[in-house]
């Protein structure tokens, strides 16, 4: 066998330092695709949180514009009271409502008033997803059943029940309540 030669030491040593570069070029590159990848990872949980503590702001700003709406009616059922000596009085006759769950997906608007409440409708806000009940009369007693459900993307769960009573219109909001546990 012959010994190598000077020359082709440095052939080997050339090719050796060429296969080098191109494993540290492959390197760079498996490694800037890891990194854009991660990159686009990031940005999409981003945004998912982003859009996550939106409607999380959406539902609070919902039920503070709820909460207000019953502390008014609140301190005027009090202003009454106090207007009638601090006196308690009988429940006023007429239209009155309990939402509560039934199961499923599905609660039940009572009329537990004294009065027949004409063309009741059932709504919610656009986020809500509800099966609206057809608009009929409702008895003193009687109940609608109504399915309603809340989503990730639901900013108010607010239901809206509009009625006529003695051919004036009236409305009564009450947040859906919330399912039994199991």
């Amino acid at each position: 066998m012959q010994a190598m030669k000077p020359e082709d030491w440095q052939s080997v040593g050339a090719i050796a330092t060429a296969v080098g570069v191109l494993v540290a070029l492959a390197g760079v590159v498996v490694t800037l695709i890891f990194t854009i990848r991660s990159e686009k990872l990031t940005r999409a949980g981003q945004k998912t949180a982003q859009e996550q503590a939106e409607a999380a702001a959406q539902r609070s700003e919902a039920a503070a514009r709820l909460t207000e709406e019953y502390t008014r009616r609140l301190v005027d059922a009090v202003e009454t009271m106090a207007k009638n000596g601090g006196l308690g009085t009988a429940a006023s006759p007429g239209v009155r409502w309990s939402l509560r769950f039934h199961q499923g997906d599905s609660y039940l608007l009572e009329n537990v008033g004294d009065r027949i409440a004409h063309k009741v409708q059932v709504e919610s806000h656009e986020s809500l997803v509800l099966r609206k009940p057809p608009v009929q009369d409702v008895a003193p007693s009687a109940a609608i059943k109504f399915i309603a459900a809340r989503s990730m993307a639901t900013s108010d769960s607010t239901i809206t029940v509009r009625w006529t009573d003695d051919g004036e219109e009236a409305s009564w909001k009450y947040p859906l309540p919330p399912k039994n546990p199991r």
